[in-house]
């Protein structure tokens, strides 16, 4: 039952955190235009444009996301500053995953492991194994998936990135639970459960909770199912 009642909460804040970040994120996109217009400094208008980028993505105006991405490469090519191409290159990579144009983001996947590679960005290249796997598992390869999560997780762990860490743990969990893998579920679900809880994401560690009860319940072991 408590894993049940976890869900209905998960889905109810879901929906309303849904709404709140949309219109939070119109908000921002608006403030950071405006900052743009302001800004003379060439590192900053990347930064801000890289930002716009991210921001439009996650409004799912994936057109606009790859516009402003666009203009952060055009000005990075005038002058070094490899963290600018990094970041427009991870929107690049999880823009195009979300298209499902999964050529391109693994091309602009595999730069991104080499960039972050020579700039020693042990936090993207976390996120550019991730990206990987994703698009991997959307094209049904869940051994190159496996492969690329398990990649992202070692150095996540390594640089002490938690909240990537939990993701990671998360995407195998699902992955082994598709694979009616039950009990490696639960471990990784348990493990997804611990670090969000020790990051403070109410949200997230309610869901891996959820999953717990779920793998049990596949398992048959109703009765630690419904607790």
């Amino acid at each position: 039952m408590r894993y049940k009642l976890l869900l209905i909460a998960f889905i109810f804040f879901g929906h309303f955190h849904q709404t709140f970040s949309q219109s939070k994120g119109l908000s921002t996109i608006d403030s950071l235009k405006d900052s743009f217009q302001k800004a003379s400094d060439k590192k900053k208008k990347v930064d801000l444009l890289n930002q716009l980028g991210y921001e439009f993505r996650k409004t799912e105006n994936k057109d606009s996301s790859i516009f402003y991405t666009d203009r952060a490469v055009e000005i990075t090519n005038q002058f070094h500053y490899p963290q600018g191409e990094i970041l427009a290159t991870l929107n690049y990579a999880i823009t195009y995953r979300e298209l499902k144009k999964y050529s391109k983001a693994k091309e602009y996947s595999q730069t991104l492991i080499r960039l972050c590679e020579a700039e020693r960005d042990s936090l993207r290249l976390g996120d550019a194994f991730d990206n990987l796997a994703h698009i991997y598992f959307e094209e049904g390869d869940t051994h190159k998936a496996l492969i690329n999560h398990f990649s992202a997780l070692r150095i996540r762990e390594k640089t002490g990135d938690n909240y990537g860490s939990g993701n990671s743990y998360d995407n195998i969990a699902h992955i082994y639970s598709s694979q009616y893998r039950y009990e490696d579920a639960l471990k990784y679900f348990m493990r997804s459960f611990k670090t969000f809880k020790k990051v403070k994401d109410l949200s997230r560690e309610t869901l891996s909770l959820a999953n717990v009860g779920l793998q049990l319940y596949r398992q048959g072991n109703y009765p630690a199912a419904l607790l």
